[in-house]
C-alpha cells in the first residue's frame, strides 16, 4: 500500500512541476530568447540530478558502460 502512495506521490509531483514549468515559461517567453530558457532548464536539471548520479555507484556504473559503447 505504501509503494501505491509512493508512486502517486511521485507522479503528483511530477505533474506539478511540469505544470510550473509550462507557467514560468509562458511568463518569462517575453523576456529571455526561447533558446536560451531551454539551455537553463537543462544546465538547472543537470545540476540538481548530477549529484545523485554521481554519488549512487550503481549509476556511475551505468555511465561508464554507455561511454563505452558509444566509443
Amino acid at each position: 500500500m505504501i509503494k501505491v502512495i509512493n508512486a502517486h506521490l511521485f507522479v503528483s509531483t511530477a505533474t506539478f512541476l511540469i505544470a510550473l514549468s509550462f507557467l514560468f515559461s509562458e511568463k518569462l517567453s517575453g523576456v529571455i530568447d526561447p533558446i536560451s530558457l531551454t539551455l537553463y532548464r537543462f544546465v538547472f536539471a543537470s545540476v540538481i540530478l548530477s549529484p545523485v548520479i554521481f554519488l549512487q555507484e550503481k549509476y556511475r556504473s551505468k555511465i561508464k558502460q554507455s561511454f563505452k559503447k558509444k566509443l
